[in-house]
């Protein structure tokens, strides 16, 4: 663990009220601006595995950063994907995660990537391979 981590864990693992409802009011309505304190969560899940929010909010959320993730990243590898092939795989994914009525064991990891914006992953095919095997557990 880093130190920046280590500085950030303490304020990282407490519950907000107003996180919470911030929260619950983007999953009720997704077209709205994310919350600001949505990286905070997203790390907190990420370092310490613990989700203290509704899982029906976080969901939403980590639906919302998956989408953002995979329209910015950056490929190392040259690779050619149709973007009827790539929203196919994302509406996958995207009901994967809709399909858990509770917040799988596997939310950290899902965090982690989301909270290092997918660096390791040399292309977009690999870093939804990694995702979708995440969501079905």
């Amino acid at each position: 663990m880093d130190l920046d981590t280590l500085r950030t864990l303490p304020s990282a693992i407490q519950f907000s009220q107003e996180v919470s409802d911030s929260l619950q009011a983007f999953a009720i309505d997704s077209s709205t601006k994310p919350p600001a304190e949505l990286p905070t969560v997203i790390k907190q899940i990420a370092v310490t595995g613990l989700n203290c929010y509704p899982w029906i909010a976080v969901r939403a959320a980590i639906i919302f950063q998956i989408d953002a993730l995979l329209s910015g990243f950056q490929s190392i590898e040259e690779e050619n994907i149709d973007a009827e092939a790539m929203q196919k795989r994302k509406t996958i994914l995207f009901n994967g995660i809709n399909v858990f009525e509770e917040a799988p064991f596997t939310l950290q990891r899902i965090c982690e990537i989301l909270d290092t914006n997918g660096r390791g992953f040399s292309s977009i095919d690999k870093l939804l391979n990694a995702l979708e095997k995440l969501t079905r557990v």
